[in-house]
């Protein structure tokens, strides 16, 4: 609509926000490099839209969401939508699908679901998605936050945590090439939405009406270009529900 190429011409640069060491969905290296499925898809609605997406380090979920707060990022790529995040960003249609699983150790009892973890101790990576959840709705769940999923991982493999909960395509390289059998996907955490969408500064309602559209506009193929690129081996992977 010309409202929408007026607010393009005013906004032609739109910084996101880059949790660098999230792969495969997304990875920034010290040279500033941007990779992962979230980079292809923005390089996708770049050329469809004339967008120009700039890539803005952060930490983790906590900086994001506060820069995003404070309107200093305009958005963020591939992230689960729920009522917290919803306080401070609009969300796009769904761009994909990507399950979050329960990991445990080898060894461990079966769990079916987040409801067989209560009254255990479980790692979640600090403000993501499983975070929120467990916090809202599980109480009878003691969490451990860390700083990645590596971390979660790795306080599963010696014992500091029961679970780890994760989405499937992060953590499934991991397990495959650093833990070995140490560790295993037990259960999907289905409660934890699979959605991943783009999340837009509140204040700019426009920008995820003209997402909308490039990601609506998005053939099979470039979906299945990109799944088969970042997760062929990821579904590889043998779970146990």
């Amino acid at each position: 609509t010309p409202a929408e190429r007026e607010s393009i011409r005013q906004h032609p640069k739109v910084p996101l926000g880059v949790r660098p060491n999230q792969s495969p969905i997304e990875t920034l290296d010290r040279s500033g490099h941007y990779s992962g499925m979230a980079a292809d898809y923005v390089a996708l609605l770049r050329e469809r839209l004339g967008l120009e997406f700039e890539t803005k380090s952060v930490i983790g979920w906590p900086e994001l969401a506060a820069r995003l707060k404070l309107h200093e990022l305009d958005g963020a790529a591939l992230i689960s939508p729920n009522d917290e995040r919803g306080r401070y960003l609009v969300f796009t249609r769904p761009v994909l699908l990507m399950p979050w699983v329960i990991v445990t150790a080898s060894g461990a009892p079966a769990v079916g679901g987040l409801r067989d973890l209560r009254g255990k101790r479980v790692a979640v990576t600090d403000a993501s998605a499983a975070h929120i959840v467990l916090q809202e709705r599980f109480p009878q769940i003691t969490l451990l936050t860390v700083r990645s999923d590596a971390d979660g991982l790795e306080a599963v493999a010696e014992g500091t945590a029961f679970a780890h909960i994760a989405p499937l395509a992060i953590v499934s390289p991991l397990v495959q090439q650093q833990l070995g059998s140490s560790v295993r996907v037990a259960a999907q955490a289905s409660e934890i939405s699979a959605e991943l969408v783009f999340g837009i500064r509140d204040d700019w309602a426009m920008l995820r009406g003209i997402l909308d559209k490039g990601i609506a506009s998005l053939t099979e193929e470039d979906h299945a270009a990109i799944r088969n690129r970042w997760l062929g081996l990821t579904y590889r992977l043998t779970v146990d529900w």
